[in-house]
């Protein structure tokens, strides 16, 4: 039959209404999974109703059912809400009902609900008569999965009275492992435990010196001989042999008891033949005759048994079934409660087959999220709001996030036409997961961070802003890791969160060595949170300082160098914009301008100077070779000019020709050839005296001009030592004086710098050369403008 909306919306409405009963064994995690599965394929059945409700009585494509039918039917496959473990649940029931409806007449409505089942766990002729009623009903209660078998659980407790070894012996034909067994006597609690405990038993009975133990025993040994058994002609005779006389043993002491002599199996094979008929067949073909009796040998002749060790094994396991009393004979006597206790597993049987109509939850697994992923990604039955919905309420832990992720990117690669926007999708999962983000433990963070795209991967930076410095805290070896998961521009989203919270926390400057350590891990980080700490705590740099190591310092000094050349340049442009000058200088490129004390903090320098010399303990030999040819920052006429030359103009007779170039140079060139230019200004009254100081500068600036066309290197300054020794002491006052203010504070107070140089040089300490051995850097190359080493 097909279905309609109607009746499918119909049934969903009664479904509704029934509680769903777990199993007080399960977990609240495992209980919320299980809901979530229940409410994700009802949810489906709803959004098919409810775009059709407007002609109820048209039929549901049968193709849309099954493949929804066969989707969950892999999903909760051998779970905790497997339909033969959870038979009662009303979605498993609805979804019954569905197959029960889709069901052709030849075709097993077992194998609609489950289309992965192929058979029973034991020889089947017909998998649909074999499991549904006279009426087509097929009950899930009575039944448990083997993987793609079903177990006939009310056939097997019903077999199980006759013969205990159907259940316990693993040989017989339904397969049974220890798992199964144990399944199945916890599928309906107290009367199924109870029944299968009783049949256990029984069953070690059969395991003891009794007539149903040896018959067992030579029946074995009958089918191991038989040509279906892959037994020869040559060894049947004696294997038979020796397994009758065995048993011949065992039987001929038995007390005489007529009744089990005349036990027949009507229903199975000849009507009349007994027992003993079947035992005597074997008794006269492989014993002596004189052991038998005259009467015994005619009862042979009369009934002409055919001796086939098949057919033989087969009668003698039809009465093992049959009469489990056999199992009560023993040597001296029959047993005396055989009877009592028969009827007693009766009982019990009625009792266990009659619970399996109303059996609770069996608590196997749960479904994990990745399980629901890709089948909420593949499916048409949810809307996009829907899909946000559960895969939401499905992550829960790391794995769960990182399954999502993964199964997003795997759709997206099969290079197939994308009806879903998946990134889009993934940013609306991450913003509803926003509770929950922050809660999630997370062992290796950056296995989440790397399959999101750069825009989602900002999304999480926005979503978790106080994990990312917590987790320096927690291991501060993961911060390189998680940085070099991010893609850019996502990478320098999260250094600035980092930093900035570093920065925030960092509420004292004594607080600076923590951050330092739990940040220096990552060089890109560290140097961020540097330059942040520097604005925060601008005096207190010799403590930043104090707690770098020698990387982190050149970081420091680039900076501060980057900063002054940037400075530098946009003042230059806008001095060059009112003077209407060319770019030139002395020093090609370099910056001619020198910065005021309030745009440039020279605190941090000093510092910074003092603290290097003092790790460093340079000696006195070294201290000049040091400034001229290891300069902090080569090639610039920017801080490493104003560091070098001050300091080393202390220590060397150059310092006032260093003063006068970089101070007065430039001016007086422009005033000069402005007093020259037919409608320039007259700046001085007396030209004399620059004309004079023109034609000298001009005449250094001639004689180096070749040496600084060529190279970038830093100045030589033995080539001015001979006009140094010209000047006069009026006219270097002179100069002096028409410093500008705020060059004049700024030149003095980087002269302070050479009472710090001082108080080391007159100390001995190893020499530079040896402590660069020891502490060897490669050094650092920024640009191609200066370059940074120590």
């Amino acid at each position: 039959m097909m279905l309609t909306v109607s009746q499918l919306n119909e049934w969903l409405n009664i479904c509704e209404q029934q509680p769903i009963v777990y199993s007080q064994a399960l977990s609240k995690e495992q209980k919320a999974i299980l809901q979530i599965e229940s409410d994700i394929f009802l949810r489906c059945l709803k959004n098919i109703v409810a775009q059709n409700l407007l002609t109820p009585e048209q039929e549901i494509p049968e193709l849309r059912l099954r493949v929804l039918l066969q989707q969950r039917a892999l999903i909760i496959h051998m779970h905790s809400n497997d339909y033969t473990h959870h038979p009662h649940h009303p979605v498993n029931r609805l979804y019954l009902q569905i197959a029960q409806a889709l069901a052709k007449p030849e075709e097993a409505v077992c194998a609609v609900l489950m289309p992965y089942i192929e058979s029973l766990c034991r020889e089947s002729y017909s998998l649909k008569a074999e499991t549904e009623d006279d009426n087509g009903f097929f009950y899930p209660e009575h039944y448990l999965l083997k993987e793609k078998k079903l177990i006939p659980v009310a056939e097997i407790y019903a077999q199980a009275l006759l013969n205990p070894s159907y259940l316990f012996d693993d040989f017989f034909s339904y397969h049974l492992n220890d798992y199964d067994r144990k399944n199945l006597k916890l599928i309906a609690e107290e009367a199924c435990q109870n029944y299968l405990v009783a049949l256990h038993e029984e069953h070690l009975l059969h395991q003891q010196n009794n007539l149903g133990h040896h018959l067992q025993i030579l029946a074995n040994a009958l089918y191991d001989a038989s040509v279906e058994a892959k037994g020869t002609e040559e060894d049947a005779h004696e294997d038979i042999a020796k397994a009758v006389k065995v048993f011949y043993e065992f039987w001929r002491r038995l007390p005489n008891n007529e009744e089990i002599n005349q036990l027949t199996v009507p229903e199975w094979g000849r009507k009349n033949v007994t027992l003993k008929d079947y035992l005597l067949t074997l008794f006269v073909r492989y014993l002596d005759v004189d052991l038998l009796s005259d009467d015994e040998r005619q009862r042979f002749t009369d009934t002409a048994i055919f001796p086939c060790a098949y057919q033989l094994s087969n009668a003698l396991n039809e009465f093992l079934r049959r009469y489990s009393q056999l199992y009560r004979i023993s040597i001296n006597a029959i047993e005396p409660n055989s009877t009592s206790n028969y009827q007693e597993l009766s009982e019990l049987k009625v009792k266990a087959l009659e619970a399996l109509n109303f059996r609770g939850q069996i608590v196997t697994t749960t479904p994990t999220s990745s399980d629901f992923f890709r089948f909420i990604l593949d499916t048409k039955e949810l809307s996009f709001a829907e899909r946000i919905q559960f895969i939401s309420q499905l992550i829960n832990t790391e794995n769960d996030l990182w399954h999502f992720l993964v199964s997003v990117n795997d759709k997206k690669q099969q290079g197939l036409l994308q009806v879903t926007d998946y990134e889009e999708l993934v940013k609306k999962v991450l913003y509803a997961l926003t509770s929950k983000l922050t809660t999630i433990t997370y062992q290796t963070v950056e296995k989440v961070i790397e399959p999101l795209s750069p825009e989602n991967q900002m999304v999480l930076i926005e979503l978790m802003p106080d994990y990312w410095l917590n987790v320096a805290h927690e291991n501060s070896s993961k911060l390189k890791k998680i940085t070099e998961s991010f893609k850019s521009p996502a990478r320098e989203q999260y250094i600035l969160a980092v930093t900035k919270e570093a920065a925030a926390r960092t509420l004292l400057s004594t607080d600076i060595s923590t951050y330092y350590s739990l940040l220096k891990s990552c060089p890109e980080v560290l140097k961020a949170y540097l330059q942040l700490i520097r604005q925060k705590f601008p005096y207190d740099v010799d403590l930043i300082i104090k707690t770098t190591d020698v990387s982190s310092l050149h970081m420091l000094l680039r900076d501060w160098y980057e900063e002054l050349r940037h400075w530098h340049s946009e003042r230059e442009e806008r001095n060059m914009e009112v003077r209407g000058l060319p770019f030139f200088g002395l020093f090609s490129n370099n910056v001619r301008i020198l910065p005021p004390p309030s745009k440039v903090n020279i605190e941090p320098i000093l510092s910074q100077i003092e603290t290097w010399l003092k790790d460093q303990t340079l000696s006195q030999e070294e201290v000049i070779d040091f400034f001229e040819n290891q300069t902090l920052v080569k090639n610039s006429a920017t801080l490493s000019k104003w560091i070098n030359f001050t300091v080393l103009a202390q220590l060397t007779p150059e310092k006032k020709l260093l003063e006068e170039l970089n101070a007065n140079f430039y001016e007086l060139n422009d005033k000069l050839n402005a007093q020259r230019a037919p409608s320039g200004f007259l700046f001085f009254r007396d030209q004399s005296r620059y004309v004079a100081q023109m034609e000298r500068l001009q005449e250094i600036r001639t004689n180096l001009l070749h040496f600084i066309a060529d190279t970038d290197t830093s100045l030589n300054l033995h080539q001015l030592k001979d006009y140094f020794y010209q000047q006069i002491e009026e006219e270097r006052n002179d100069l002096q004086r028409r410093y500008q203010a705020e060059e004049s504070v700024f030149l003095r107070t980087l002269d302070s710098a050479i009472q710090i140089v001082q108080r080391y040089i007159d100390k001995q300490y190893p020499s530079l050369k040896q402590l660069m051995e020891k502490h060897s850097h490669s050094g650092l190359i920024s640009s191609s403008n200066f370059s940074l080493k120590l």
